[in-house]
Formats: C-alpha cells, structure tokens, sequence
C-alpha cells in the first residue's frame, strides 16, 4: 500500500509540476453526483449521491490537470427494521482533462477510502453496529459538456479492493468558478 501511495503521489506531482511551468487558467468547480453501483457493489448498494470539488489547472487552451476530491454514500439494499448500513467512498484523484469545443474526455487515477457501516437492532437482545474503513486504488474515466460555467459529466469510476471492486457509473452536475 506504501508503494501504490507513493506512485500516486509521485504522479501527481509529476501533473502539477508540469502544468505550473505553462502560463494556463486556474479553476474550481464544486458539484453533486449521483452513482450507480455496478457488479456485486450494485447487488448490495442502492443509488449512491454525493458532493465532488474538482481544481483545474489549464496546460495548454485544450488541455487541463485535475485533482478531485469527493464524498459519495450509497444506501444499503434490502435493509430492514432490524438492519441497515451503507458505504462511503471518499476519492482523491489526479486527473487529465482534454476539451474538444464544449465536449470533453478526462481519465483519473489516485487513492480512494471506503468506509462501510452496518447497524443491527436486536430487538430485546440490543443493538449491534460496526464499521471498517480501507484505502485502495481508484481511478476513472469520463466525459462531459461545458455550458459556460455548467459541468454536465457521466463517468465510469472504479476502486480494486482485495475482497473485490466498488465500481459505479456516475452522473455529476457541476458548476466551475474561475480564480486565474
């Protein structure tokens, strides 16, 4: 896990150092997904929603380094009166996004923590809850339209975990402020 955080973090450097030595455009954008889980993640998991901020640092007029930081939550399915629980993941991902007009293709690699909760209500016997959390591998792929300041994306994500993968398709709605 040592080695896979220093590859990223070297990665991400890598993107930053490069992009700061060009004169380029900085920009914010804060947005809400919504997450559809895939595979066994989607046979456990309801729709997951959440929050993402993404900065942008312009490379060239096309061309952009990203750096994402979210927070998703997907319900668990067929919870009950007696049981409930969810999974958090919560990305820190490097990215590199290329504009074709107003459409746009960007891919993301970094390190992502899921967190998942489960509460049992015994009736009569108390109640039971626990958690565990891991960081793991996750990357993704998208694409999206830029309407001046709206961000509208669709992308793949995916987080390899040793016991499997969570991997979900999400929607994001975003709005970009620029600073530089």
């Amino acid at each position: 896990m040592k080695k896979l955080l220093l590859i990223v973090l070297a990665g991400a450097c890598a993107i930053w150092t490069a992009s700061a030595q060009e004169k380029g455009s900085i920009h914010v954008g804060v947005g809400v997904d919504i997450g559809l889980p895939l595979g066994d993640f989607g046979e456990a998991s309801n729709v997951g929603i959440g929050a993402t901020a993404k900065g942008m640092y312009g490379i060239s007029d096309v061309s952009q380094a990203t750096l994402t930081l979210g927070f998703l939550r997907f319900g668990m399915k067929d919870g009950n009166d007696m049981v409930s629980g969810s999974t958090a993941l919560i990305p820190v991902l490097a990215g590199y996004r290329h504009v074709f007009g107003n459409l746009y293709g960007e891919g993301q690699i970094g390190l992502t923590t899921a967190r998942t909760t489960i509460k049992i209500d015994g009736e009569g016997f108390g109640n039971i809850s626990g958690s565990t959390s891991s960081t793991h591998l996750g990357y993704g792929a998208g694409v999206g339209y830029l309407m001046d300041a709206w961000d509208i994306g669709v992308r793949f994500q995916g987080v390899s975990g040793d016991g499997g993968n969570l991997n979900f398709v999400a929607l994001r709605l975003g709005y970009n402020f620029q600073l530089r």
